[in-house]
């Protein structure tokens, strides 16, 4: 990994032996990162978003060959494919899978694991895509810096622990960028053709993938020692090509128009428009602004400080030094960049199509440190991989780790309350938790060890987050009292939408009450995890200790006081 010999519309070197083993260990690397407790929250948990719209599509098609997508909020690429090789597996395999809509069954969890493995596998082409690109950009040497940043790139090895779109997306997109340099490169139209197919079969995985397709438009409207009226006709031949292969791909959707034009107009209202609590700019501190948010927060999270800081300082030498490849790279950026970064709606994951190009950026400067000064440029991208692989090592430790730490508390206090209740007299009873809200509960991979024949599970009241109802805080602890509660669930995610200020004051004041222990109920115990240099990252916004997509959060128990004392003498 030393020079960035190759100049973008030259020929290739190909990589040496070396370099090729190299380049397997960076795969075999990411590969493992990324299928590190893969099984996490299984057989009793999937994550809602991909049981839904991923396992059950997937299982009713290889149990029932029910082939039609009943519900759906992303393009249809994934979930077929996903179904197709559910259906070979169930076939090798003679595996007979039992579809339930409720709670999942083991084959359901086959289907799950088999999903997630399938995005790793995925998740680890993208990451020879990533080289590939790099390669053709930068050359052998600085792609390979550029292989290693993004293997290691923490949240997408986060988002490859489950079922989604955006692991598909951005393999699409990567392999479309990469036949566009080839285009710009080789002079060859027939490769820009297939630049603009895979941008569709991008939007066609996730809709926020069509915008691969701004740099073969770009390639196409710029095409060199063309008039107008060729570059136009260029253009129009890379629309077509869009449109079919848009018609094909999209086709199980389109058919239900009414269903499909609903779905994109709500997507898109609410992710530029409103966005949700915890995931939009609704916060009280500057940062929750358009842009500010992106750059001050989600970039950094998304790959980490020093890759990020080595990207933009990579931009600059790129400016001085690689011109051609630094403009097809803005080419494939700035437009998502502009609209993605002025929407309502935003969380690290949705900044997951700039990943590869910061690693690019950040890739060639380093390769170029190494070209002028080998010691110096090893140093510095040592030390920049070594805390990323170190950060992104510290984040997959979380994977439900405070879920099972919380588990086992909830199962002691259920055995302390069920020896209180035959004490006084009141036969066999169940530990009653309160947690916030039903629709959080379905996403918290916390759900099997709280939900279960020893405990009962009440949801807030609805009146704590509506601002209108005439509710005070006397008529909670009535709740609470009605209820006979006898522990409290607070989930970090719940928590921090307070920190953000996104509580309503009620919720505050309820909060505030609770932590004080005025309500009757005192802390019995606190579950949380922590990653490297955690407030490097969360100065600006509580939210991102917290990857519930894929089964990190943090947990407060809190207990009546009655059950609370009688824990500290079961435990004197």
């Amino acid at each position: 990994m030393g020079s960035t010999a190759e100049h973008p519309g030259h020929s290739v070197e190909p990589a040496s032996y070396r370099q090729r083993l190299v380049l397997c260990a960076i795969l075999i690397l990411g590969f493992a990162l990324r299928a590190f407790r893969l099984g996490w929250g299984l057989p009793e948990f999937i994550f809602n978003d991909s049981r839904i719209y991923f396992v059950l599509p997937a299982a009713r098609a290889a149990a029932q060959g029910d082939w039609v997508l009943d519900r759906f909020v992303q393009p249809p690429i994934y979930p077929y494919a996903l179904s197709v090789v559910t259906a070979l597996w169930s076939s090798l395999t003679g595996t007979t899978i039992e579809v339930s809509t409720g709670d999942p069954t083991a084959s359901m969890a086959q289907v799950a694991l088999l999903g997630r493995l399938v995005n790793v596998v995925l998740a680890t082409a993208t990451i020879a895509g990533v080289y590939l690109l790099g390669r053709r950009l930068l050359g052998t040497r600085a792609a390979l810096w550029t292989a290693a940043f993004f293997a290691i790139c923490p949240i997408h090895v986060l988002e490859s622990h489950r079922i989604n779109a955006d692991t598909p997306m951005l393999l699409f997109a990567v392999l479309s960028s990469h036949q566009a340099v080839i285009a710009s490169q080789e002079s060859n139209r027939r490769r820009l053709m297939w630049s603009f197919a895979l941008a569709t079969l991008a939007g066609a995985s996730k809709y926020s993938g069509l915008f691969a397709g701004t740099l073969p438009l770009w390639l196409a409207l710029t095409w060199p020692g063309d008039d107008w009226s060729q570059r136009a006709r260029l253009t129009v031949r890379g629309g077509l090509v869009s449109l079919l292969t848009l018609i094909a791909a999209m086709s199980p959707v389109l058919l239900n128009w009414e269903r499909f034009v609903a779905h994109v107009e709500t997507l898109v209202y609410i992710s530029l428009f409103v966005g949700s609590r915890g995931n939009d700019l609704s916060g009280d501190s500057w940062v929750y602004a358009r842009y500010l948010y992106m750059l001050f927060v989600g970039l950094p999270h998304l790959v980490g400080w020093p890759v990020l800081l080595a990207a933009v300082a990579g931009i600059v030498w790129l400016a001085f030094a690689q011109r051609r490849a630094l403009a097809l790279i803005a080419a494939a950026t700035v437009p998502f960049f502009l609209l993605q970064g002025a929407a309502e709606a935003t969380t690290t994951r949705y900044f997951l199509p700039l990943a590869p190009y910061l690693a690019i950026c950040a890739g060639g400067l380093v390769a170029a440190c190494c070209e002028r000064r080998a010691i110096a440029g090893w140093m510095v991208g040592g030390l920049i991989a070594g805390y990323t692989l170190l950060l992104t090592s510290s984040q997959l430790l979380r994977i439900e780790a405070s879920q099972v730490r919380a588990g086992a508390a909830v199962r002691e206090l259920a055995v302390v309350n069920r020896d209180l209740a035959r004490r006084n007299g009141l036969g066999l009873r169940r530990l009653r938790i309160a947690y916030p809200y039903w629709d959080q509960l379905k996403y918290d991979a916390i759900r099997p060890y709280i939900s279960n024949r020893s405990t009962r599970v009440q949801y807030f009241p609805q009146y704590l987050r509506d601002a209108a109802a005439p509710k005070k805080i006397t008529d909670i602890a009535g709740w609470l009292d009605d209820n006979a509660i006898d522990a409290i669930v607070v989930p970090s995610q719940w928590e921090e939408l307070g920190q953000r200020g996104s509580f309503s004051e009620r919720e505050r004041t309820f909060y505030d009450a609770l932590n004080a222990g005025t309500l009757g109920y005192r802390l019995h115990s606190e579950h949380t995890t922590s990653f490297l240099t955690q407030s490097w990252y969360d100065w600006a916004d509580p939210t991102v200790r917290t990857l519930w997509t894929a089964g990190i959060s943090g947990y407060k128990i809190f207990v009546r006081d009655a059950l609370a004392t009688a824990v500290d003498e079961t435990e004197g």
